[in-house]
């Protein structure tokens, strides 16, 4: 009986560390972050973008690029999310002809305040400049402030490439379940043979 709560344990122990190698590797990796913004438009001639309408700007950015503590600054968004609503009108960054290569965002005290970039898509413009959003057609025109103190930012997971040391944690957690898992069977057949 003693042997069998033995080889128990050992399965026990075993499961821990894996769970700890796994849960180690989830806690550094880098957490893709999303904030969504809303705005209101407060002065338009633009029929599709009446006063009084919302908008919305939806980021996504690695945890990474979040500025220190104390410090604005802007950094730069290569290859992350970007997408705005406004009415009609919508863009997001997979559309090359409307967004530029390298939007910005403004981080103060570790939070999202502020973007800084403009799209071209035919004879429209759109501009985000801080908080100020800013359409224009033609003659028509639209502008809007953002609400940055209501922003909603959540963490929609994890990075998709773990560090070295992430891999060699990993990589050891794994080695001494399997470790633990064999010397538990040659436990039991040693057993087995001498009973």
């Amino acid at each position: 009986m003693i042997l069998g709560e033995n080889v128990v344990f050992k399965k026990m122990v075993l499961a821990a560390v894996a769970a700890l190698s796994l849960a180690a590797v989830n806690a550094e990796a880098a957490t893709i972050l999303q904030t969504k913004v809303t705005g209101t438009i407060n002065n338009s001639n633009e029929a599709t973008l009446p006063l009084d309408s919302v908008f919305t700007v939806i980021a996504r950015y690695d945890s990474e690029l979040v500025s220190a503590t104390g410090q604005t600054v802007l950094t730069p968004l290569e290859g992350i999310t970007l997408s705005l609503t406004a009415g009609a009108l919508s863009f997001d960054q997979n559309d090359d002809i409307a967004f530029p290569s390298f939007p910005w965002l403004t981080f103060t005290d570790g939070v999202l305040s502020g973007f800084d970039f403009t799209a071209l898509g035919g004879d429209q413009v759109v501009s985000l400049s801080g908080g100020q959003f800013i359409f224009a057609s033609n003659a028509n025109f639209a502008v809007g402030e953002l609400d940055f103190a209501n922003a909603i930012t959540t963490p929609v997971g994890a990075g998709a490439v773990p560090e070295p040391e992430q891999w060699a944690l990993l990589i050891v957690g794994f080695g001494a379940a399997g470790a633990a898992l064999r010397r538990s069977r040659k436990t039991s057949v040693t057993a087995c043979l001498t009973s």
